[in-house]
């Protein structure tokens, strides 16, 4: 309903902020930020690293959307992933380094 669909549309503008903030790492480390693994499989431990060096602890992922997040490497650039929580049928998104967003069929 119009709650899944608004958490859903704050997971997509974090993954836009999660980008903007991988300009400004690069442009200070001339490398991309990877979060140790992939885990947003009912963890906060990637999403909670994506704040910590990325977002400047700004509470920008918020646990009250029901996401968490990644930042995953891919040949010359990075891909965002999201998981919705405690659903049966998950919503998973994808962001890349180029902007383009990928749902899969729960979204």
């Amino acid at each position: 309903g119009y709650v899944d669909a608004a958490k859903r549309k704050s997971a997509e503008n974090i993954m836009m902020q999660i980008s903007l903030a991988q300009s400004e790492y690069y442009s200070d480390n001339d490398s991309y930020y990877y979060t140790p693994g992939c885990k947003i499989d009912n963890s906060s431990e990637s999403s909670d690293k994506i704040e910590e060096f990325l977002l400047g602890n700004a509470n920008v992922i918020s646990k009250d959307i029901g996401y968490e997040f990644c930042v995953v490497s891919i040949p010359n650039g990075y891909n965002i992933q999201t998981r919705e929580q405690n659903s049966k049928k998950p919503c998973i998104m994808n962001y890349t380094d180029k902007a383009v967003l990928t749902k899969e069929k729960d979204c």
